[in-house]
């Protein structure tokens, strides 16, 4: 499904080796570290061929060897060092957002889906923005860790990978589905700069309204996705991926939720280290890297159709 993709490849294999030298002790990185590099390693590139927004050879490993350049960047202590080692996937996320942008100008799309395209690699820069940010050990708006780190991860999951996982699903459902596919679409990004400014602010009505927001857009995308999009799709490898990516997201936005709440009033949730653990990783393996490789098997047995 990613033939020809050598630098996807290459990605998995780093990140792979990351995760396994961390969990042996063999290096010094928390889970949420590890969470994160999933994304520019992992996730980014496998959502920029699902995107249709792949460059040339040498433009792919230049954006590789920018991820890679995290994984020093979160081993070295917090500082001006470790924040010039993340700058380069900061420019790499402004590119391709800056890239976005000006062809949307050049034909504006106000539908829901082409919203969601745009939306995607713009909130991968403000991801990109808050890990340079962690690593400079800057504190914005007055909070920081883990908060800084964790709205880096938030905006490239919730925000670049669940914008891109709403656009394909959009564009799939909305013959059958127009109202659904429109309503899940626009809370799906819509809702990450509340969660963030929950986040950042403490505000009860912006964590729990934006938790609450954005479980609703992606449990509408992930219901269009099993119940219109898998029975559309011949590719049974496609069909799987994308049923357990719609499956997947369901308990780990339920946790979310809680976890917003209890900020706030006395109700039951996880801390930090084991949301990581639960929500974190069935949403980066099964909801995000399930849901991009789904999309990947699906464009390719396209291909080999026609």
């Amino acid at each position: 499904m990613l033939g020809g993709r050598p630098h996807v490849v290459i990605g998995t294999v780093v990140w792979l080796i990351t995760a396994v030298v961390t969990s042996s002790g063999g290096v010094d990185l928390s889970l949420i570290d590890v969470l994160l590099l999933l994304a520019p390693l992992v996730l980014v590139p496998i959502g920029l061929v699902v995107a249709g927004r792949t460059g040339s050879d040498r433009v792919e490993f230049l954006r590789l060897g920018a991820a890679a350049l995290l994984v020093p960047a979160l081993l070295a202590e917090p500082g001006g060092p470790a924040g010039v080692l993340a700058l380069p996937w900061l420019a790499v996320a402004v590119v391709l957002a800056v890239t976005a942008a000006l062809g949307w100008m050049a034909r504006p799309d106000f539908r829901p889906a082409a919203l969601a395209r745009l939306a995607s690699p713009v909130y991968l820069t403000v991801g990109a923005a808050w890990v340079v940010a962690s690593r400079l050990e800057l504190r914005p708006v007055g909070i920081g860790e883990p908060i800084v780190e964790l709205t880096a991860v938030h905006f490239h999951f919730a925000g670049f990978v669940a914008a891109l996982l709403a656009a394909r699903t959009c564009e799939a459902a909305t013959r059958r589905a127009p109202r659904w596919a429109a309503a899940g679409t626009i809370l799906t990004i819509a809702s990450p700069p509340i969660v963030a400014m929950g986040f950042t602010t403490g505000s009860a009505v912006f964590q729990i309204g934006g938790a609450l927001l954005l479980s609703l857009g992606v449990w509408i995308i992930a219901g269009l996705t099993f119940a219109v999009v898998v029975p559309i799709t011949p590719d049974a490898p496609a069909r799987a991926l994308l049923s357990l990516s719609a499956l997947a997201v369901v308990v780990p936005m339920v946790l979310a939720v809680f976890w917003a709440a209890a900020q706030h009033v006395d109700v039951p949730a996880l801390d930090i280290p084991a949301m990581a653990r639960i929500h974190g990783t069935l949403n980066a393996f099964g909801f995000s890297l399930a849901g991009l490789l789904g999309w990947a098997a699906h464009d390719a047995d396209v291909a080999r159709r026609t």
